[in-house]
């Protein structure tokens, strides 16, 4: 059997005994400086000028013009456009400066923008999360330095599902829309997770009970402690706290920190339906103290702790 999560004595990390995670977490409880939503907010109003886009009125000088106009003349502006003039026209309306009649600038529409399918924390956003960290620790993160770590795997949250993974529709999209960041390549091919593997490794588990665990974690309900158990692969290698240190492991643990800030709902096929469950800040906090306790081999203290609830309240 494996061991319970957080359960196992180590020099580098000692975890609590006697439980699957570590709960102590209360939040902060100085609340003096907290405002009620809406307390000493003062609404301004701003007074808007009415204007008018009527044009002047210009019928009786119109009817004028008409009366007095030769006939041949009217008949002539009467007539059906030519192909060219229709074509011109049909241009005219895609212009952004195009005019009116009477010479006022029609106003730009602007199309709605493109929402992304994924967000930041997910799968299938693998691509824009190297991108920003990329950019955010100005080192190149692509597939040569870090990998797409589920944090809870395909196998778990596809299990009774029968479908196979990468096939198109509902299996391509559950594993695009899993909780996933960018962690270095080295720990993550080290990771128990990855692969096959029948040797219990540190932490307790090996490949087929790491995943049944993460399995009954979710049906559960417990989305916290399936990641903190991914996460206790990496607690457990021995240059991890090495990595950490470095541009590519901050940019791991940032990537790490915006995958769980963004995860709201974890959804998971039960059968022939997925499941939806959502995540409480509770559990987003539980997350973010195993990856910071792997990070220092030790336990985190109560300031630490309200750090974490200050920054996923910010």
């Amino acid at each position: 059997m494996p061991r319970e999560f957080l359960s196992r004595p180590s020099a580098a990390f000692q975890p609590p005994a006697n439980q699957l995670r570590s709960r102590p977490f209360p939040p902060p409880t100085d609340t003096h400086n907290e405002t009620e939503p809406g307390a000493n907010v003062e609404s301004k109003g701003h007074q808007l000028e009415q204007i008018s886009f009527a044009p002047p009125s210009t019928t009786n000088s119109l009817q004028t013009k008409i009366d007095t106009c030769p006939s041949s003349i009217i008949q002539r502006n009467h007539s059906k456009p030519k192909k060219s003039q229709q074509k011109r026209s049909k241009k005219q309306v895609g212009l952004v400066n195009s005019t009116t009649n009477n010479g006022v600038k029609k106003p730009k529409i602007s199309k709605p923008q493109k929402t992304k399918k994924y967000k930041i924390g997910m799968h299938g956003a693998k691509k824009s999360e190297q991108k920003r960290l990329s950019s955010l620790y100005n080192i190149k993160i692509s597939g040569d330095s870090h990998e797409s770590e589920h944090t809870i795997g395909f196998e778990p949250l596809n299990q009774t599902s029968g479908l196979k993974r990468g096939t198109a529709g509902r299996a391509k999209e559950l594993e695009n829309q899993a909780p996933a960041y960018q962690e270095i390549k080295s720990s993550h091919r080290n990771h128990i997770g990855t692969g096959n593997s029948n040797t219990l490794d540190d932490s307790g588990f090996n490949s087929s009970s790491y995943r049944e665990t993460q399995r009954n974690l979710i049906e559960s309900g417990d989305i916290s402690s399936a990641v903190q158990s991914n996460q206790l692969g990496y607690a457990f290698q021995s240059d991890f706290q090495t990595l950490s240190h470095s541009k590519e492991g901050q940019a791991a643990n940032d990537s790490f920190l915006n995958m769980v800030k963004n995860m709201d709902l974890f959804t998971y096929a039960q059968n022939n339906n997925n499941k939806n469950v959502k995540v409480s800040l509770q559990q987003k906090v539980e997350m973010i103290a195993s990856r910071k306790m792997a990070q220092l081999g030790r336990y985190l203290t109560k300031q630490e702790i309200g750090e974490i609830y200050a920054e996923l309240l910010n």
